[in-house]
């Protein structure tokens, strides 16, 4: 299986609180996962790290192929009902909105 994703040791605090700490994990290609936890347990700001909008403290995030796209669709941005996600998303892989 071909490793699409290698995430080791990653660490994130905000204001002296540790969110993440050492967060080592693989992701292959075509494998699908799920993301749970308790609220504040640093789900959203692990998805942050992955999708680039925001910098571990420590640790190192390394996609296998970084020229495919990436989205993160937070849980506290505010969309339109009216108009389709996509354009709303702005520039997403075809591919990465058909799954």
């Amino acid at each position: 299986m071909t490793m699409s994703l290698h995430v080791r040791g990653l660490t994130k605090e905000y204001e002296g609180t540790p969110v993440l700490t050492g967060v080592t994990f693989h992701l292959a290609r075509g494998e699908k996962v799920g993301l749970v936890g308790l609220n504040g347990c640093g789900k959203s700001t692990l998805m942050r790290i992955l999708a680039g909008e925001s910098e571990a403290d420590g640790g190192s995030v390394h996609w296998v192929h970084p020229e495919r796209s990436v989205a993160y669709l937070s849980q506290e941005d505010l969309w339109a009902s009216h108009r389709p996600l996509g354009e709303q998303l702005g520039p997403v892989d075809d591919d990465l909105l058909s799954r």
